[in-house]
């Protein structure tokens, strides 16, 4: 499903699955900033079939916000799942999206909405910048450096960080390409640049600010992720290869 393009108007997504705990702080945040300094606006809760109190919480919530809307999955399929069928139903000339957590600081919403208005097709945060701040383990942060530089190297995508949770997109640049991103786990912004590139999408990377967002359990299974996004990033560097993606 794809819908038409309100020209200026952003859409902010948000990928959730059993976020019951803090997705109404997170929306009260977003809401806020979107509200007084980016209208029109829209707010995309991507709800990837929680099967906590997470739907609940947000089908009281759309009374209070207008602009807010929820696009459920009954199942479990993915982050990049949710993310790929809240972007083609979205409406806004830009999309962008982050995680519930807010871990990345929202202040990069201006520079990346910058770069998007002089041209620039998929702008992303990148950890690795030398002007960003970093507030987490040392085992996270060096296994996203060997990921994204094993990634830089056999993609051959000149980008210093694939997996950052702060990606801004103009809809039309992408909208051709977004429907065949086959992963729907962590992998799927890799992919999803490796398209972007190939089609000869305008990449720009930011600078962004990450916190530790203290008492939160990561979704991210450091060791077990790690392995199966190196084994999904090997099978795209064979299709690559073999001009088997476009």
């Amino acid at each position: 499903m794809t819908t038409s393009i309100i020209e200026n108007k952003i859409s902010f997504v948000i990928p959730v699955y059993n976020e019951a705990e803090l997705i109404e702080n997170t929306i009260a945040t977003v809401y806020k900033i979107l509200n007084e300094n980016y209208l029109p606006f829209e707010l995309i809760i991507g709800n990837d079939g929680s099967d906590d109190n997470t739907l609940n919480v947000l089908n009281r919530l759309k009374q209070k916000y207008p602009f807010l809307r929820i696009i459920n999955f009954s199942k479990n399929h993915g982050r990049g799942a949710i993310l790929t069928e809240a972007i083609l139903q979205s409406d806004g000339e830009y999309i962008v999206y982050t995680d519930a957590d807010l871990a990345i600081d929202l202040s990069s919403l201006e520079a990346a909405r910058h770069y998007a208005q002089r041209g620039y097709d998929v702008v992303i945060g990148s950890k690795h910048l030398p002007e960003s701040i970093v507030d987490y383990s040392i085992m996270r942060r060096l296994l996203s450096v060997l990921y994204s530089k094993i990634a830089r190297i056999i993609l051959n995508i000149n980008i210093s960080d694939f997996q950052c949770g702060f990606k801004m997109f103009r809809k039309k640049s992408i909208i051709n390409i977004i429907s065949g991103v086959n992963n729907n786990g962590w992998s799927w912004d890799t992919e999803l640049l490796l398209r972007a590139h190939n089609d000869g999408l305008q990449i720009k990377e930011i600078p962004v600010i990450v916190r530790n967002i203290n008492m939160r359990k990561s979704k991210v299974k450091l060791l077990k992720d790690s392995a199966t996004m190196g084994v999904v990033l090997f099978k795209l560097w064979y299709i690559h290869r073999h001009r088997l993606i476009n």
